[in-house]
């Protein structure tokens, strides 16, 4: 009975079999021939059962999901600034508290100090006139994790990048398995500079540990304006650098979203 499970031609007649056998080498192509001996069907006359080995295979389940947002792109290292790019100011993920006026109406933008100089935001609908608001120029969430089976909080997800980079993704404390959460990449918030429209690429400097610069690039999205900003993403340290599994670019550098 087993075997009537695994092949579909096993409980049909001969007939009906060869056409099910034959629709299915058309489609898969052709398979690994092999007998049985199995009577229960056929009695004495049982014909030769097509087994086939390149039927397709479910595919594994995926515990992290990449997500898509229109303003955070991929960073690249380069060796020196591009002349032909325009240069960019960038900073770390900062949060900014600022009074709104009394005069404020909802809809309206209110000016705060940014990293940079004054940045227009838009406050929640559901301040008030008079009241405060904290604005956080950070990135958006990069990946959604579903904790797997056996997983503990405080370890992490090793997760392969399409490069082949191997990225540890930390699990909170206080969840458990079947739990979503959302990862935030090590990310550079970017202003776009006059002059930038949606694709050009722009230079930026990074300030890495003991004070060393670092030039990148990344493309403006598109529908950004001069003096928003974007997440532009960091990418692994260079080969010379490389870090054990316990390093900042594989644990703490890859923050948990809303914290």
């Amino acid at each position: 009975m087993l075997y009537s499970l695994l092949n579909p031609c096993s409980i049909m007649s001969k007939t009906e079999a060869e056409v099910v056998c034959s629709s299915v080498v058309e489609r898969y192509g052709a398979p690994t021939r092999a007998t049985t001996d199995d009577q229960e069907f056929y009695g004495d006359d049982a014909p030769d059962v097509e087994l086939f080995e390149a039927l397709p295979l479910l595919e594994p389940r995926r515990f992290v999901e990449e997500l898509c947002s229109p303003n955070s792109v991929a960073a690249e290292r380069v060796l020196r600034q591009n002349r032909s790019e325009l240069e960019a100011l960038a900073t770390p993920p900062v949060s900014i508290g600022t009074k709104i006026p009394e005069d404020w109406q909802k809809g309206q933008t209110v000016k705060v100090t940014g990293p940079h100089g004054p940045i227009e935001v838009t406050p929640p609908p559901e301040s008030t006139a008079g009241g405060s608001i904290t604005f956080r120029l950070v990135p958006p969430p990069h990946y959604r994790v579903e904790v797997p089976p056996g997983a503990e909080p405080g370890r992490g997800l090793l997760h392969s990048l399409p490069d082949g980079t191997q990225i540890e993704l930390p699990i909170p404390e206080g969840i458990r398995p079947g739990d979503i959460f959302e990862v935030v990449a090590p990310s550079l918030m970017v202003q776009v500079p006059e002059g930038a429209r949606g694709g050009d690429y722009v230079t930026f400097l990074e300030t890495a540990e003991g004070g060393q610069d670092r030039w990148l690039r990344a493309p403006v999205p598109h529908r950004l304006k001069p003096g928003q900003y974007f997440a532009a993403r960091l990418p692994a340290p260079p080969p010379s650098e490389a870090a054990p599994p316990d390093s900042s670019w594989f644990g703490s550098s890859w923050g948990f979203s809303g914290l």
